[in-house]
């Protein structure tokens, strides 16, 4: 059964010379198979979204999909979640994205990145001109990957949603994102939820908001967040729409513990 399931999806390929999006999502695809889809994306220059979810493409087939990302010029979208992908997947795609000039969105997560796969992502996004959304959520992130992101943002001229929530961020990654948040002119969306950030981090993501003139959207339910750190973000939030200088961020979401 698992091998009719390889055929089909592969036979699919044969249309990718048409198909500007090709989901792939929950086929049962190995490595093997990936790099097949690799392979045929090096020849067929329509399409524009690959999604690959649900699999196990593992770090071998990541490192086909990233080898591929270098040289293709159509690719805007792609999501390789949930796949068994860990640091080394990550660093290869990390790689590619150095190269890439066409990807604009990125979908990374549920699967078994640490630091060091955030800390090569990150270094990146220092150098990467087009990607506008990252997904890393539901990883092994904590405060070390957080604090390369946070530098990366710093730099960063075009992401414009970033999702780390479900990750293992504490106050120490929070305080590095917040200052971050004060000298990024591109972030509009940014979810944190259910990771360990209490009112230390809170209170710095409010002081940033005071500053940042983009941020429209902040998530950062499910941590442990007291009424304290709770005003300490509206007071940010309406101190931002009461001067006027900012955008204001116009949706935010707090559940306390």
């Amino acid at each position: 059964m698992e091998n009719n399931k390889h055929c089909i999806s592969l036979a699919v390929l044969n249309d990718l010379d048409t198909d500007k999006s090709s989901d792939f999502s929950n086929k049962g695809l190995s490595a093997k198979d990936a790099h097949t889809i690799a392979n045929t994306l090096k020849i067929r220059k329509t399409l524009r979204e690959l999604y690959i979810s649900n699999n196990n493409i593992s770090n071998e087939g990541a490192t086909s999909i990233a080898h591929v990302l270098k040289i293709n010029k159509t690719l805007t979208r792609l999501n390789i979640s949930n796949n068994n992908i860990s640091n080394e997947g990550a660093t290869s795609i990390a790689h590619a994205l150095k190269i890439n000039k066409t990807l604009t969105s990125l979908s990374i997560e549920n699967n078994n990145i640490s630091n060091e796969g955030a800390t090569s992502i990150a270094h990146a996004l220092k150098i990467n001109t087009t990607l506008e959304g990252l997904n890393i959520e539901n990883n092994n992130i904590s405060n070390e990957g957080a604090t390369s992101i946070a530098d990366a943002l710093k730099i960063n001229t075009t992401l414009e949603w970033l999702y780390m929530s479900n990750n293992n961020i504490s106050n120490d990654g929070a305080t590095s994102i917040a200052d971050a948040l004060k000298i990024n002119t591109t972030l509009e969306w940014l979810y944190m939820s259910n990771n360990n950030i209490s009112n230390e981090g809170a209170t710095s993501i409010a002081d940033a908001l005071k500053i940042n003139k983009t941020l429209t959207s902040l998530n950062i339910e499910n941590n442990n967040i007291s009424n304290e750190g709770a005003t300490s973000i509206a007071h940010g939030f309406f101190f931002c729409n009461r001067v006027g200088y900012c955008t204001g961020t116009d949706w935010i979401r707090i559940i306390l513990n």
